[in-house]
């Protein structure tokens, strides 16, 4: 801390150090920058002569002079280094000219390398807070961005599509995968149950068709959904009732032939349109 005179020399310092008292300290940003009994000034980040670390000087306007703290930002690296953002994602922190300050390779910091050509960083410097894709060195990205209300910083946090997305592309092809599977059971269940089903319709047309060809001899159908059960239950009983009227029919044609046969008298039938003789009884034959 550093507390200069209106001319910009320091008065106090702490912790004291003789070398540096009286120290003209005018020229600095935080002396001549303007003057806010409201709020303080919060400067851009240099690397400290010192430390070698990124400091960030934060000055208060006093009644005749100025009140200066310097802040060393070197925790700022060790709250970016326990981030894992898998294989080749990373977080970084720029100060309000796009300026990394803390990343996970120090010598970024060291060599005050600035990342304001990046989309994500330039649109992160003109406001702009959350997520988006952007192309670096031909590699696309996603991003996001939020800033630090006091100072303008930003904080970004960015990793490559194909790796960000790993986790739901593989998703993707378990649930394809499972998907594909369900279809393909689905399918021979269908076709199981669509056997199931056909199977005892397939029996009764074979059974109408050997009732056609004047065969009654018919077989149990297997037993199956209730309405196939009831179908061939009906088909049992109208066999039943065919069979029945023909032998009825068989009983009367027998009698009816018995009476023209026998009778003493001429029976005869003929074909009106080819006068063709068709039937003759015993007694016709024997005239």
């Amino acid at each position: 801390i550093w507390m200069l005179d209106a001319s910009g020399k320091i008065l106090h310092l702490a912790p004291y150090h003789d070398d540096f008292v009286m120290l003209d300290a005018s020229a600095q940003e935080f002396f001549y920058a303007p003057a806010d009994l409201h709020a303080p000034h919060w400067s851009l980040t240099a690397i400290s002569m010192q430390t070698g670390n990124p400091t960030l000087s934060v000055s208060v306007p006093l009644k005749s002079g100025r009140l200066v703290g310097f802040l060393n930002l070197a925790a700022l690296h060790a709250i970016i280094a326990k981030m894992s953002i898998g294989a080749h994602g990373y977080a970084a922190i720029t100060d309000r000219d796009g300026t990394i300050i803390a990343h996970p390779n120090p010598s970024v910091v060291a060599q005050r390398e600035n990342a304001g050509h990046l989309e994500l960083v330039r649109q992160g410097l003109r406001g702009y807070e959350g997520s988006m894709a952007y192309q670096a060195n031909n590699t696309e990205y996603v991003g996001c961005v939020a800033r630090v209300r006091p100072t303008r910083w930003i904080v970004v946090v960015t990793q490559p599509v194909d790796e960000a997305f790993a986790g739901v592309r593989k998703m993707r092809e378990i649930l394809g995968g499972g998907i594909l599977l369900a279809s393909a059971f689905a399918l021979l269940t269908a076709l199981i149950s669509l056997r199931r089903t056909l199977q005892p319709l397939t029996e009764l047309t074979l059974q109408s068709r050997r009732i056609a060809e004047g065969n009654y001899h018919t077989f149990p159908v297997r037993r199956h959904y209730r309405e196939v059960d009831e179908l061939a239950q009906s088909f049992a009983l109208m066999i039943a009732a065919i069979k029945s009227r023909e032998e009825a029919l068989r009983e009367s044609e027998e009698f009816l032939h018995n009476i023209v046969e026998y009778i003493p008298n001429m029976i005869f039938v003929k074909d009106a349109e080819h006068l063709r003789f068709v039937r003759f009884n015993q007694a016709g034959e024997a005239l």
